[in-house]
C-alpha cells in the first residue's frame, strides 16, 4: 500500500492546468480515506503505524487541496451538494436542471407564440376599425427599421470606419490591418 513517488508523464502534463491537478488531488485523497477505512475496520495493534501513517497523509493532502482551492474558481450550486449528502447521483441533478430549463423554455416559447398571436390579431382589428392611424402606425414601423442599428450607430460615434478592412480593437488602441493587395499580401 505504499505509494510510488516515479514520476507519471501524464501526471506532468496536467502541472499547468489547476483544475486537473485539483481533480487528482481529490481522487488522491479519496484513495487514502478508502485505505484509511480498510486499515480500521481491520484495526490490530501492528497496524497502528499504518494508520498513523495513512491520517498524516490526509493531513499534508488535505493542505495541498486547500492550496489548490486558491487557484481554481469553481461555483457548486448549493443544491447539488444536497443531493451529494441526500446520497443521490450527481447526474440525477444535472438531469433535473435539464428537465426545468426544458419546461422554462416550453413555457416561455408558449408565451411568445402568444403575444406574436395577439399582435396579429391586434393589427388585423386595428386595420378593419381605425385603418388611417394603421397606415401611420405601418409607417413609422418601417421608418424605424430603416434607422441604423445600435452597434452601427456607436461604431459611427466611435469613429471607426471598418470599409472592409479588419479591425482589431486592443484597449483604448486601435489597429487596423489594410486588405491584402498585391504589394502587401505577403507581409
Amino acid at each position: 500500500m505504499a505509494t510510488s513517488s516515479a514520476v507519471n508523464p501524464a501526471t506532468s502534463a496536467t502541472a499547468a492546468d489547476p483544475r486537473l491537478q485539483l481533480e487528482e488531488q481529490l481522487e488522491e485523497f479519496v484513495e487514502t480515506l478508502r485505505q484509511v477505512g480498510i486499515v480500521a475496520t481491520s484495526f490490530q495493534s501492528e497496524s497502528q503505524p499504518v494508520l498513523n501513517a495513512k491520517l498524516g497523509s490526509l493531513v499534508s493532502q488535505m493542505q495541498a487541496l486547500d492550496e489548490l482551492r486558491q487557484a481554481v474558481d469553481i461555483d457548486i450550486p448549493l443544491d447539488l451538494l444536497r443531493y451529494v449528502d441526500d446520497d443521490m447521483n450527481p447526474q440525477v441533478f444535472t438531469n433535473d436542471v435539464v428537465l426545468e430549463a426544458v419546461q422554462k423554455n416550453r413555457t416561455a416559447s408558449a408565451t411568445v407564440d402568444m403575444f406574436q398571436k395577439f399582435k396579429t390579431l391586434l393589427e388585423s382589428e386595428l386595420a378593419t376599425t381605425m385603418p388611417e392611424d394603421f397606415a401611420l402606425y405601418q409607417q413609422q414601423i418601417s421608418a424605424a427599421s430603416a434607422l441604423p442599428s445600435p452597434s452601427q450607430t456607436a461604431d459611427a460615434l466611435n469613429g471607426s470606419n471598418n470599409n472592409g478592412n479588419n479591425v482589431v480593437s486592443i484597449g483604448a488602441q486601435m489597429e487596423v490591418d489594410p486588405p491584402a493587395t498585391q504589394d502587401n499580401a505577403f507581409l
